[in-house]
């Protein structure tokens, strides 16, 4: 506790780390004031429990639908950017050109997943569609184990604009999710009204406003 107050007074850089889809676009470059981790932390538990130990001061990602909601007592979420989750696969995909697809077509093929339980919302609602079957274990996120395994021409993954601008090699399927995926930054709620806090708040406010004019499909929240 007392090295996060001496960090949110000024005395030493705060500490922001972000997913791979979001610290990108949003910590490109670090807002004045904080360094960055190298957005290579997956899933929520990790990220969590080091905000929840005061090792890290905020955190960016990009799981919405698997956030804590917005009466949590420990954790206050800034929702900063909407946008419709893809299905997605390489560009020489048997499915890339193909319209009008049913389940059937999606259940020829493997399709990424991450450890059980890591996103329950999420999870449940892609494996009702006959998704997300395929797990992939790591500790640290890697292209090589997620985006880099579509480029097999087979198996499926999943993004949103964004994400999809940073994987110029995939291509989206004809097939709605039906589901939204966003970005937001995450802080203890004990510290969310410390002035660094805010400023570090409206700063990504701005940055999610300039991103959305960049994409038809991508809206800001704030």
């Amino acid at each position: 506790m007392v090295q996060q107050l001496a960090r949110l007074k000024g005395f030493a850089p705060l500490r922001i780390d972000a997913n791979y889809a979001s610290g990108p676009w949003f910590l490109n470059p670090v807002p004045g004031g904080w360094i960055s981790g190298r957005f290579d932390l997956p899933g929520l538990q990790r990220p969590l429990a080091l905000l929840r130990e005061r090792v890290l001061d905020a955190w960016l990602c990009s799981y919405q639908p698997d956030l804590p909601p917005a009466d949590d007592p420990e954790w206050w979420v800034l929702d900063l950017l909407q946008a419709p989750l893809q299905l997605l696969a390489s560009a020489d995909h048997p499915l890339a050109a193909a319209l009008q697809l049913c389940q059937g077509d999606l259940e020829r093929f493997p399709s990424l997943a991450l450890p059980a339980g890591w996103f329950p919302h999420t999870e449940s609602h892609l494996r009702r569609q006959g998704l997300w079957r395929q797990a992939v274990q790591f500790h640290r996120y890697d292209p090589d184990d997620w985006e880099g395994r579509s480029q097999d021409g087979v198996t499926l993954l999943y993004g949103n604009s964004l994400t999809e601008a940073l994987m110029p090699c995939t291509s989206r399927l004809d097939w709605d999710l039906q589901l939204l995926s966003g970005d937001a930054l995450v802080v203890r709620r004990d510290i969310a009204d410390q002035p660094a806090i805010e400023q570090l708040a409206a700063s990504l406010q701005l940055r999610a406003r300039q991103i959305a004019a960049r994409f038809a499909d991508v809206q800001a929240l704030n």
